[in-house]
Order: structure tokens, then C-alpha cells, then sequence
């Protein structure tokens, strides 16, 4: 309701009509009070909701953050012994190792765009990400290839 409906203009009114307007000012009062509740009401409710919402989100999520046990996996390391492939038990190998090709693209970029965009502004930065690119791709893939081949092995 809007706030000027409780507000009426006794001046130039009857006793009878000030009378009527009594009962109507009241009225719409209590209409107003219960409108007021119902809405304070609703936003609770919806408050309530969102909260058990969020909270069984992050309940969920804690059932997959949860780290693999130490015996739940091993990593294995190719070794070559009198022209026999054997694979060979080994501690976890470093986030370079593991991930050598992903990183040094992401640097090989980076370090382009940061190169072109201080030459050539945003459009230099562009070109810059786009050469870093591929001269890291051929480093990467051509030119140091890389050497060690890890296995993961899980037991479930």
C-alpha cells in the first residue's frame, strides 16, 4: 500500500463522514500492519531457504574436497634395464614435472602478451600472447621434448 491512502484531509468533513473516516483510517492501518508482517514474514522464509540451500552445498563439497589416502595411490616411473621396460615405484613428482607442457605454454604466453602489450599497447599484447604461444609450443614439443613418463596407479 502506498503511504498516502492513511492519510486523509479532516478539515472540511462532517462529524458523520469524520466518524466513517475513523473506522476506514483504522481499517487500512491494520490492513497495512498485516501486509507489513506478511512480507517480513516472506523475506524470513526466503532467508531460511537460501541458508539450508548454501549449507547443504558446502556439506556436498566437503565429501569431494576430501584427500586420497596415501595408500590409495602410487606413481610409477618407467625404467629401461637390459632392454626390459619395468616400471619402477616413485615418490609423487613435482607440480613442474607433472604438468611441464601446461607450464611452460602459460609462461611462453604470458610472457609474450606482456612483451607485445608493452611494445604495441592492446593490440600488441594480442600478438605478443599469440607468438609466446607458439614459440613455447616449439620449445615444448620440438626442441625439448620431454623425457620421464610418470604412471598413476590407484587402488580403489
Amino acid at each position: 500500500m502506498a503511504a498516502d491512502t492513511c492519510v486523509y484531509d479532516d478539515a472540511q468533513t462532517t462529524a458523520h463522514s469524520r466518524a466513517h473516516n475513523r473506522r476506514t483510517r483504522a481499517t487500512i492501518k491494520r490492513f497495512c500492519y498485516r501486509e507489513k508482517l506478511l512480507q517480513e514474514q516472506g523475506t524470513k522464509m526466503i532467508r531460511v531457504i537460501f541458508t539450508l540451500i548454501i549449507m547443504s552445498l558446502i556439506a556436498g563439497m566437503i565429501i569431494f574436497a576430501a584427500p586420497e589416502s596415501a595408500q590409495a595411490q602410487t606413481y610409477q616411473r618407467r625404467v629401461i634395464r637390459n632392454g626390459r621396460v619395468h616400471w619402477v615405484r616413485t615418490k609423487k613428482p613435482s607440480f613442474y614435472r607433472r604438468h611441464r607442457n601446461r607450464t611452460n605454454m602459460a609462461i611462453g604466453t604470458g610472457a609474450g602478451a606482456l612483451v607485445g602489450g608493452l611494445v604495441g599497447g592492446g593490440k600488441g599484447a594480442l600478438i605478443g600472447g599469440g607468438v609466446g604461444l607458439g614459440s613455447s609450443a616449439l620449445y615444448t614439443y620440438k626442441l625439448n621434448k620431454k623425457k620421464r613418463v610418470y604412471r598413476k596407479v590407484r587402488h580403489y
